[in-house]
């Protein structure tokens, strides 16, 4: 009984709000044990940290040779392992010659510092400027139709691929992290078409910029589509303003908000020609909010997007179509690796 309460105690003081009772005490009865052993194929073996018994007792987040993350409280330092005392009340037990790194999580944080998610590097569609991770493999599917593909070919280059809402197919993006607060990341879709602005294929080369955290940011992104149908043209240009807040260990609020500017035509009857112009005045404007429910491998998003298109008439009127309806979002991302 000892035990017990002192784990619970140890985990209550890191997790504010938490409720103590029978079952958190039968939980923790459940020890779970993972032991990472070294595979045969991998061909090396990672240097030990020699530190860990300075983390007892702390809140820390381990990762593993194998890519593998744990956040807890840790709990025992022995000569061959260490005990872990995770959110959900079980004890998770790994081998100390697989431990790669161990990095203390900030108390002040509560039980937001042991969020995790495995759509980090994202919001609803678009990327965040922080890099995914060398050899993170991502399969996201939206409104189950759209199912895309990312990984991180190394610490700043990643390449992403499949079929998505806005009709981008492809893209190469690099990114670099200046501190431990900024994102910025440089690349380019390529797509059958955006938005249904273009028939035919386009390019949008694109710049973004996250200030914050992974997990907790603001993000700015901008860029302009190219087209080479009927020789080359640039038909349109996009700002994109987003964020996330985690707010507990396993969940945040997610927003992304897209501005789009698009050339107009206008139909002269007195001609009978058309012509082309530009318009301050976006074409489209589609904020969008979504609850996430994540952890390390799995993370779902549930929302909704509420497009209004800004059309225009003869002389250049401009008017708000109706009606305005707002989208469901549905989504899942799911980290392989």
């Amino acid at each position: 009984m000892k035990d017990e309460y002192s784990a619970h105690t140890a985990l209550d003081q890191h997790l504010p709000g938490s409720e103590t009772g029978p079952m958190m005490v039968a939980t923790l009865r459940r020890v779970v044990g993972v032991l990472v052993f070294l595979s045969a194929c991998s061909g090396f073996l990672a240097a030990e940290p020699t530190n860990l018994g300075s983390f007892l007792g702390d809140a820390v987040s381990v990762r593993t040779v194998s890519g593998a993350i744990y956040q807890g409280v840790l709990q025992q330092v022995m000569e061959d392992r260490v005990e872990l005392l995770v959110p959900d009340g079980e004890i998770v037990q790994l081998a100390r010659s697989q431990i790669e790194t161990v990095t203390a999580i900030v108390s002040t944080a509560g039980g937001r510092g042991f969020y995790e998610d495995s759509a980090s590097n994202r919001l609803i569609i678009m990327p965040t400027g922080f890099p995914m991770d060398a050899g993170e493999f991502q399969v996201a599917d939206q409104e189950i139709i759209a199912v895309t593909g990312s990984y991180g070919i190394n610490d700043w280059l990643s390449v992403w691929g499949g079929v998505s809402i806005p009709g981008a197919v492809f893209s190469l993006r690099g990114s670099v992290t200046l501190g431990e607060t900024t994102g910025l990341s440089a690349g380019t879709f390529v797509g059958i078409s955006w938005f249904g602005l273009v028939d035919g294929p386009v390019v949008l080369p694109y710049a973004l910029a996250s200030i914050g955290e992974e997990d907790n940011n603001f993000t700015v992104g901008s860029g302009f589509m190219m087209t080479f149908v009927d020789g080359f043209r640039i038909p349109g240009a996009v700002l994109t303003l987003g964020g996330k807040r985690t707010l507990t260990s396993s969940t945040a609020i997610v927003t992304e908000n897209w501005i789009v500017w698009a050339e107009r035509w206008n139909y002269l009857s007195a001609s009978d020609t058309v012509e082309t112009y530009w318009s301050a005045v976006p074409l489209v404007v589609a904020p969008a909010v979504a609850f996430r429910i994540a952890n390390n491998r799995l993370s779902w998003d549930i929302g909704a997007v509420v497009p209004f298109i800004i059309q225009n008439g003869e002389n250049r009127a401009l008017y708000l179509v109706d009606p305005v309806i707002p989208i469901p979002i549905l989504s899942l991302t799911y980290r392989i690796q």
